[in-house]
């Protein structure tokens, strides 16, 4: 069973790590690499992170010992598309969701995060089959507009909310077009429509400096609900179709301060897309979080020169990551990352150059921790996410396969 496949993690996960050491011995260890399970294999955490895995890493003395013999030991699993802890396992009953509000008057303005029940029993039900974090998103009722996401923790804790308000979710799907009136047309033209009346708003917003820091002491939007966008002086047109505060809570997405994470089921429906950022270009992010979220999609190009087998661009990637590192602040952690994915391109061993590319961002994620930035450490992974969705996007719109993105490092230099 898949449920007591994961139970020595669990076991480990569940125990109070923040100040001792544990380690997980005799199991199955996937490391998450795309490497062969280790047999017998053993994982060692040190207040609270893994700081060893594999078949030959030494037990610490006086370590915690969790036998995991004939059970898999693997990294967490994040669910990247959920609605875990907004619903319950058995959805007949009356109040067992809060996916969506179905006659509610607010759409876009729909914060998900006071919503989500730590308590809920599909929290433990996941964690049991190894889920550790989830992207939860809410569902759409009366408008392609769903409201903001968030990402949760499914610790067995009060306090799930890793990040709210993360992304403003919208549905352009058969369920889209269903909502928008029947047609893919419609729900493309409520889209557009809700943009422009954002963009109206917008105008009334603190301003963001070029550095994305607002130039007033209230930051720009953080929560739509209490911003100055919806005061009497933001004035609107008259003939408007969202309400105030809907308009308002997709402001931070014109200004890049938040996701669009759009659903869609063609590919013409992603091209259609994507030219709205031609219309609607996305303002200033800060410059360190740009340099977060350009290290992950760094690391995202490095996996498709791997794909590739473009033994030309891995020393060029080699090193632009250490110069982003450097930026960062981290350059001594990627300096010998740099040096073996250079050598490593070289004798053309990719499963090598593969590793490695894990090792650079697990290395400079932990970095940033130490350094009490788990945000940047988020902004590293999500930087790598997004990067493999404009690859997946670029295929389809080039119609050339593994090369459609490859301009991505050299556009680095």
């Amino acid at each position: 069973m898949i449920r007591s496949a994961f139970t020595a993690l669990l076991l480990a996960a569940a125990a109070p790590l923040a100040a001792q050491t544990v380690a997980i011995t005799g199991g199955t260890v996937a490391l998450g690499d795309g490497s062969e399970p280790i047999q017998g294999g053993t994982v060692v955490i040190r207040d609270g992170r893994i700081v060893g895995a594999g078949a030959s890493v030494a037990v610490p003395p006086g370590a915690e010992m969790i036998d995991a013999r004939g059970k898999w030991v693997t990294p967490g699993i994040v669910a990247g598309f959920s609605r875990i802890g907004l619903s319950e396992v058995d959805l007949s009953a009356d109040g067992t969701t809060d996916d969506k509000a179905q006659t509610g008057p607010f759409s876009a303005a729909i914060d998900v995060a006071p919503a989500i029940n730590p308590l809920t029993t599909t929290i433990p039900v996941n964690r049991a089959d190894g889920v550790t974090r989830a992207i939860v998103a809410p569902n759409v009722a009366r408008n392609i507009f769903a409201g903001q996401g968030a990402v949760i923790d499914l610790g067995a804790d009060m306090d799930p909310i890793t990040a709210r308000r993360r992304f403003q979710f919208v549905e352009l799907g058969e369920t889209g077009a269903a909502t928008a009136g029947g047609s893919r047309a419609s729900a493309h033209v409520l889209f557009r429509n809700a943009l422009r009346e954002a963009a109206e708003l917008q105008r009334f917003a603190v301003p963001v400096s070029s550095t994305g820091v607002s130039t007033q002491e209230e930051p720009a939007v953080r929560d739509p609900n209490e911003s100055r966008l919806v005061g009497p002086n933001a004035r609107r047109s008259e003939d408007v179709l969202l309400t105030r505060f809907d308009a308002a809570a997709l402001v931070p997405v014109l200004q890049g301060r938040q996701y669009l994470l759009v659903h869609v089921e063609r590919a013409s429906d992603i091209l259609q897309v994507l030219a709205l950022k031609r219309e609607f270009p996305a303002g200033p992010r800060s410059g360190r979080e740009q340099m977060g979220l350009v290290f992950g999609g760094l690391v995202a190009d490095g996996f498709l020169i791997v794909e590739c087998q473009k033994q030309n661009l891995v020393e060029e990637l080699g090193r632009v990551l250490l110069r982003q590192a450097h930026s960062l602040g981290v350059g001594d952690r990627v300096m010998r990352h740099s040096a073996s994915l250079m050598e490593h391109g070289k004798r053309g061993d990719w499963t090598a150059v593969r590793r490695e590319l894990i090792s650079t961002q697990d290395d400079v994620e932990q970095a940033m921790t130490a350094l009490r930035d788990q945000k940047m450490a988020h902004l590293i992974s999500l930087g790598g996410w997004l990067r493999g969705l404009e690859i997946a996007s670029g295929a389809v719109e080039s119609s050339l396969g593994c090369l459609a993105a490859m301009p991505y490092v050299s556009r680095r230099r």
